[in-house]
């Protein structure tokens, strides 16, 4: 997926499936789980359960900010 500059890619979101992973191929932001903002940087991985807080992306740089997400039913 790519997130253009300085934008909000998803307001926050439950996840309603087992599980799903984002890992940031190009680029920086944010995510949020919770009210818990954190930067995220290319390398970076992040798993998510059905019981995680509540979540979302934020581009906060001028630059595309690439990453791949896979929401899995175990």
């Amino acid at each position: 997926m790519t997130d253009k500059p300085f934008h909000l890619l998803t307001a926050k979101a439950i996840l309603e499936t087992d599980a799903a992973f984002i890992y940031i191929i190009e680029g920086k932001g944010s995510a949020a789980t919770g009210d818990e903002p954190i930067e995220v940087n290319a390398g970076d991985f992040m798993a998510l359960t059905q019981n995680s807080l509540p979540h979302c992306m934020h581009n906060s740089s001028a630059e595309d900010l690439f990453y791949l997400s896979q929401v899995d039913d175990i």
